[in-house]
C-alpha cells in the first residue's frame, strides 16, 4: 500500500490532471442525470405534496397534465360515505394563462378552499393562503423572474387579481402553478357546482389500493388512483410528450463519463508501465503488481469522486440562481450506480496495461 501511494503521489501534476478528468466526468454525469430526476419531480410535485392518499377523477382520466376532467361538487358527499375514507377536499383545475406586465405564462390554475385539509400550496415563502375572491397565489420564482411582488396585479384568466402570496416549488421547466379562491374559480371558468378532482385522505391502517376500489365500486363514473400511481401516470405522459429527450442525454452523458474515466485510468497506468515492469524484474510478484495498480486506480477514482460531488453541488447551486425553473435533484440511486460503474471501468482500465507489463521477461526490461 506504501508502494502504491509512493508512487501514485510521485508525480503530482499527472495525478492531479487525472483527479480533475474524473471529477470532470461525474460532473457532466450527475448535472445532466439530475436535470432529468428534478424535472420529473417538478412535473409531479404537487401530486406529490399533497396530503391525498387517493385522487380521484372523471372516469377515462389518469393524468392532470393537459387533461380534462369534470365532475359534479356532490360526488363528495357518495365519496366520503365509503369505508375508509377519512377526509376529502376538491380543487378546479385548468390548464390556462396568467399575465404578468403585458407577457403571458402557462400556468395550472388550482382553485382550492382553504378550510379543507389540502389542495394549495405546500410551501409559502410570503403572504396568506387564505384568499378572497380577487386575490392569487403566484410561483415565487416567477414573481421574481417577473418584477412583480405581494400586492401587485396580475390577469389570471382574464381576471385582474392582486397577489397575496407566494409559493415555494412551484415553479419549473414542465409547469408553473398558481393557486385561487375555489368558488372565485367556479365563476371564472363558468363551472358552478363542479369539481374537477377529489383529494381523498383514509382511515389509518387501511389499504388505499383498496378504498380507491371501492370507490369506483359505489362512485358512479369515476377513476380512482391512489397518490404514487397517479404521480407514475403524470411521469409516463410526460416522457412520452418529450422528456425522453432529456432522459437519452443523461444516459448518452452517462457513458461518455464512464468511458473517460476509463481512458484516463488507462493513460495513467500505461505511463507508468515501466515503473511496474522495473518492481517485476526485480522480483515482485505478479499479484503484488496488481494489488499495486489496483490500489491506485481506486484511489485515483475515489479523489476524482469526491471532487466531482463538489463541483456538482456547486454546479447545481450556480445553475438553480440563474434558471430558478430548473432544479436538479441528484438522486442517491444515480450517485451510487456512477461509483459503481466508475470503480467497475477503472479496475478493467487498469487491468488492460498491466496485464501485459506481468506478462515481460525481466531481461527484457533491463534490456529496454
Amino acid at each position: 500500500m506504501k508502494l502504491g501511494l509512493k508512487n501514485l503521489f510521485q508525480e503530482k501534476t499527472k495525478l492531479a490532471i487525472s483527479v480533475g478528468g474524473i471529477a470532470c466526468a461525474l460532473l457532466l454525469i450527475l448535472i445532466l442525470g439530475g436535470i432529468f430526476t428534478g424535472f420529473e419531480r417538478q412535473a409531479t410535485a404537487y401530486i406529490i405534496n399533497s396530503k391525498a392518499s387517493l385522487w380521484v377523477m372523471q372516469k377515462g382520466v389518469a393524468n392532470m397534465h393537459m387533461a380534462n376532467t369534470v365532475l359534479p361538487a356532490g360526488r363528495r358527499d357518495a365519496i366520503i360515505a365509503v369505508p375508509g375514507v377519512r377526509r376529502v377536499a376538491a380543487i378546479l383545475y385548468l390548464s390556462g394563462y396568467i399575465k404578468i406586465k403585458g407577457a403571458k405564462t402557462l400556468s395550472y390554475v388550482v382553485g382550492y378552499d382553504r378550510g379543507e385539509f389540502t389542495g394549495g400550496p405546500w410551501s409559502m415563502a410570503k403572504g396568506k393562503k387564505d384568499l378572497s375572491d380577487d386575490q392569487v397565489i403566484l410561483a415565487e420564482s416567477l414573481a421574481a423572474k417577473r418584477g412583480v411582488g405581494v400586492g401587485d396585479t396580475i390577469t389570471v384568466l382574464g381576471r385582474r387579481m392582486e397577489i397575496a402570496g407566494l409559493s415555494r416549488e412551484t415553479f419549473s421547466m414542465a409547469n408553473t402553478i398558481t393557486f385561487v379562491n375555489r368558488d372565485a374559480m367556479e365563476s371564472m371558468i363558468h363551472a358552478p357546482g363542479r369539481r374537477s378532482y377529489f383529494l381523498v385522505s383514509v382511515d389509518r391502517g387501511r389499504n388505499p389500493g383498496k378504498v380507491a376500489a371501492k370507490i369506483e365500486q359505489r362512485v358512479g363514473g369515476v377513476n380512482a388512483m391512489t397518490a404514487p400511481a397517479f404521480a407514475q401516470s403524470e411521469r409516463r405522459l410526460i416522457r412520452q410528450m418529450g422528456i425522453d429527450m432529456i432522459n437519452a442525454m443523461s444516459v448518452i452523458g452517462f457513458i461518455i463519463g464512464v468511458m473517460v474515466v476509463g481512458l484516463t485510468i488507462f493513460t495513467a497506468t500505461l505511463e507508468k508501465s515501466r515503473d511496474y515492469g522495473i518492481l517485476k524484474a526485480v522480483g515482485a510478484a505478479r499479484w503484488r503488481l496488481y494489488l499495486i495498480v489496483f490500489e491506485q486506480a481506486l484511489i485515483s477514482v475515489a479523489l476524482g469522486f469526491i471532487a466531482g460531488l463538489g463541483l456538482a453541488v456547486g454546479a447545481r447551486l450556480v445553475i438553480e440562481r440563474l434558471f430558478p425553473e430548473m432544479q436538479l435533484a441528484f438522486a442517491p440511486g444515480d450517485i451510487a450506480k456512477a461509483a459503481i460503474a466508475m470503480v467497475a471501468i477503472a479496475i478493467l482500465a487498469s487491468y488492460v496495461p498491466i496485464r501485459r507489463v506481468a506478462k515481460l521477461d525481466p531481461m527484457i526490461v533491463f534490456k529496454s
